[in-house]
């Protein structure tokens, strides 16, 4: 859509501009949801790290029955130190070393 035409629809009071069915087809064609994919599965796998902590929320509140004060605060002493531990290890020194 150019803009003449944009201004045309705008201007005639139209709240919504038309999409048209080549972009729609093309936004949920197989190869476009496939090539997205692993784009997902990399973010999804680079976060994992962070459910460590819930798990250990759930963990203190379901089978410990600690208080909700005391399983959030190591719940939150798990998150620091996960996120340092995950920060060791991508340093490039760190892999050197090993």
């Amino acid at each position: 859509m150019n803009k003449e035409e944009f201004d045309k629809y705008v201007s005639d009071g139209y709240t919504q501009i038309p999409v048209y069915e080549e972009f729609v087809a093309d936004l949920i064609s197989p190869l476009y949801v496939f090539s997205n994919y692993f784009n997902l599965k990399n973010t999804f796998l680079s976060g994992l790290h962070f459910l460590i902590p819930i798990i250990v929320l759930i963990y203190l509140l379901v089978y410990l029955r600690f208080t909700a004060s005391y399983s959030i605060f190591y719940a939150t002493v798990t998150l620091i130190f996960v996120n340092l531990i995950n920060k060791i290890i991508k340093q490039s020194n760190f892999i050197a070393q090993v």
